[in-house]
């Protein structure tokens, strides 16, 4: 076996099946080179400049966002490829720049969701399919955003069911979802549903969030001024840069907290 075959089995190796070919040049395969070996072991063409062997699993998601690398997958498919969402959904969902085209998208089945191009990076991240490609998504928060912009198209019970999911999930951050929601001005909007959700449960939900804003900020000043303090030490630094604003630490720890305190959705 050539050296360049065995650099293309590596690639379909790592990609599980799949053979990119801007990452075969990345490597300094030629493309002759790698036209012969598509030949020779008979991988078929899943999109332009993606192959994939006859025996791999076909992954859709991956695939359709490599025929379309601006688009990236939110609402509904976004929510279950975070593991919030509660099934999977029929039709995948994505977002384009509202400068971009749709035309190549009409033979496909996919839902297209368009938003100001100022707005489209926000909360961008990225997740794993069921077959274990990465591929681009919004975060919880924008995704649940994305829920209340098109609620004239989502089932209202899926709405309130993906809030009340997010306001129980251990990944809450409430000061971001705040300023998405202010973002795309949707404060009022999501007032009536947070105010379905339980007071108690409400309150336990900023709680939570607290305590790991004050945990994850505590660590910061460990790391920094106290690596070799207990843990008791470090809490009194953290009151002591509360009261001093030392180095703006303790000071990011209050002004979350007043941020929530003002968090007029709840």
């Amino acid at each position: 076996m050539s050296t360049r075959a065995t650099e293309a089995e590596s690639v379909l190796k790592e990609h599980m099946g799949y053979l990119p070919v801007s990452e075969m040049e990345r490597r300094g395969v030629s493309r002759t080179e790698i036209s012969r070996f598509v030949r020779e072991a008979k991988l078929e063409k899943a999109a332009k400049g993606l192959y994939v062997s006859p025996n791999a699993e076909s992954d859709p998601l991956f695939e359709l966002q490599y025929r379309y690398p601006k688009a990236i997958f939110s609402h509904e498919t976004s929510l279950f490829l975070l593991g919030e969402g509660e099934r999977a959904p029929l039709t995948p969902t994505i977002t384009l720049p509202q400068s971009s085209g749709t035309a190549r998208l009409k033979n496909e089945d996919v839902t297209v969701r368009k938003v100001a191009d100022n707005r489209f990076a926000i909360g961008l991240a990225s997740a794993i399919t069921m077959f274990g490609h990465t591929v681009r998504v919004y975060d919880l928060e924008r995704t649940i955003c994305d829920l209340f912009r098109s609620r004239s198209t989502v089932d209202p019970q899926d709405l309130q069911s993906a809030f009340q999911n997010y306001m129980r999930s251990a990944h809450t951050d409430l000061v971001k979802l705040m300023n998405y929601a202010r973002e795309f001005r949707l404060v009022n909007v999501m007032r009536p549903y947070a105010r379905r959700w339980p007071r108690h449960n409400r309150q336990r939900s900023i709680r939570v969030f607290m305590q790991r804003q004050v945990v994850h900020h505590m660590c910061i000043i460990r790391k920094k001024y106290l690596p070799t303090q207990p843990f008791d030490d470090c809490q009194d630094a953290l009151l002591s840069e509360t009261i001093h604003g030392i180095d703006g630490d303790a000071g990011m720890v209050h002004r979350r907290i007043h941020l929530v305190g003002r968090f007029s959705i709840l």
